[in-house]
């Protein structure tokens, strides 16, 4: 799933939810594919469920989209304490977009070998 974070918010959509969201226990929290350090917890809204998904809102802090938190995270729906969850709900994988690209042209790359030359290092003898 892919989410784009503005003006602190985020859309998360669960396939299957195995359990009604109780949202005022129910948070989430990221933890990075990178530096598996935990993010969270944050405020969940149920915005709407069928038996078949759920979509939920989840209200960031202020400076999440400014801090460019862009990348890949595993995302945990559930209960727990401040830094991360006891009771999982729900969890997958999410790439989280805090600020789309610009239009291209904007950041112009001049290369510094147009020509295209190579060193060859090492060239076998066959």
């Amino acid at each position: 799933m892919t989410t784009i974070v503005q003006q602190d918010r985020g859309d998360f959509y669960v396939n299957d939810p195995a359990v009604t969201f109780n949202t005022a226990t129910t948070k989430l929290w990221l933890r990075s594919e990178y530096s598996q350090e935990y993010e969270g917890p944050f405020d969940v809204t149920l915005i709407t469920q069928t038996d078949r998904y759920a979509k939920l809102i989840v209200a960031f802090p202020s400076d999440f989209d400014v801090n460019h938190k862009n990348g890949f995270y595993t995302y945990y729906i559930g209960q727990g304490s401040d830094t991360q969850p006891d009771l999982i709900y729900n969890q997958d994988i999410v790439k989280i977009i805090t600020e789309p690209g610009g239009a291209p042209g904007e950041d112009e790359y001049i290369s510094t070998n147009e020509r295209r030359k190579a060193d060859v290092y090492y060239r076998p003898n066959y």
